[in-house]
């Protein structure tokens, strides 16, 4: 086999793989459903009509769309999950 025959082979192999690669790399990836990050933090409140404070509860702040939200999530800390 000659210097020349080999190296057509050798082009001719990457050739074809780099196309089936590029091939992969275009099929549409499975969307995942992206869950928000949810940051906590532990707020004492006060009632409103005196400075008397209560708590200490926990909240969990996260943004939707641009927007940040704030939820109640308790006198213990636990995992929660965005609807």
């Amino acid at each position: 086999m000659s210097l020349r025959s080999w190296l057509k082979k050798r082009f001719k192999e990457k050739r074809k793989k780099s196309y089936v690669t590029k091939l992969k790399k275009e099929l549409p990836k499975k969307r995942e459903r992206k869950l928000p990050k949810i940051t906590y933090r532990c707020e004492m409140v006060n009632d409103g009509k005196s400075d008397k404070l209560y708590g200490p509860y926990w909240y969990g702040y996260y943004r939707k769309k641009g927007k940040l939200h704030k939820m109640y999530i308790g006198k213990s800390r636990r995992e929660v999950e965005v609807q």
